[in-house]
């Protein structure tokens, strides 16, 4: 089965973050779960995350407050360091994740392309080569329709979210992605041992106007997350 046009389009922009390709799940594994008031109950574990423009790729534009990130068409002249990801367009939370359990979400609205996920700490941010679990990546990946893990999983859905949750259980081992809209479950990673400290990682791959926004929480418990 070939790809569509703008899926190979974007394939090309990002050729500097190779992805796996992704492995057919037969039809009746194609389901979607929702679970009502879900994304209600995981906002209890939200907590404040922002970007740390240390570890920015210089094609990266953080918004002043960094809760924003896009793609330019330009690079900047940035120092080097081991902490900034290059040449895989990527940009970190700011927060250290080491234990309990993290809740976020993130506004992608009607992007073409964009990657969520946690990598550890010490995971290597100058890699050439596929970022997959085995060294230190956990991401979902999203081009043009098709979702597309670090691990060999692919589902299609009709209708892509336009806001994204990510909940991370650090004890459990469990990291798991859901629309914020209707609580539909995107992918769950297998079970995992984590150690060691992680970091939310955030990628929108192609360049465009249209930022991805971490979702700031709102009021007090329970009233819910806005972008900001």
């Amino acid at each position: 089965m070939s790809l569509p046009q703008d899926i190979r389009d974007t394939l090309r922009r990002v050729q500097d973050m190779k992805l796996q390709p992704p492995k057919v799940v037969p039809m009746e594994m194609r389901t979607v779960c929702r679970v009502p008031g879900l994304v209600e109950v995981l906002q209890r574990f939200r907590g404040e995350v922002t970007l740390d423009p240390d570890t920015a790729n210089p094609e990266l534009v953080l918004s002043e407050d960094k809760r924003s990130v896009r793609r330019g068409d330009l690079r900047q002249a940035l120092p080097d360091s081991p902490e900034r990801f290059d040449p895989g367009p990527c940009v970190l939370g700011r927060e250290p994740l080491t234990s309990g359990r993290h809740y976020w979400e993130v506004e992608v609205g009607e992007r073409a392309s964009w990657a969520l996920g946690v990598c550890r700490e010490n995971a290597n941010r100058k890699e050439k080569g596929e970022l997959f679990a085995g060294n230190g990546f956990w991401i979902l990946v999203f081009l043009g329709g098709f979702y597309n893990s670090s691990e060999p999983a692919f589902a299609p859905l009709r209708d892509p979210p336009r806001r994204v949750g990510i909940f991370l259980d650090y004890e459990a081992g469990q990291l798991s992605f859901y629309s914020a809209t209707d609580g539909s479950l995107l992918y769950a990673f297998p079970e995992t041992p984590f150690s060691g400290t992680l970091r939310a990682l955030f990628s929108p791959l192609s360049s465009s106007l249209t930022p991805m926004t971490i979702c700031r929480p709102k009021g007090g418990p329970g009233n819910g997350l806005a972008p900001q």
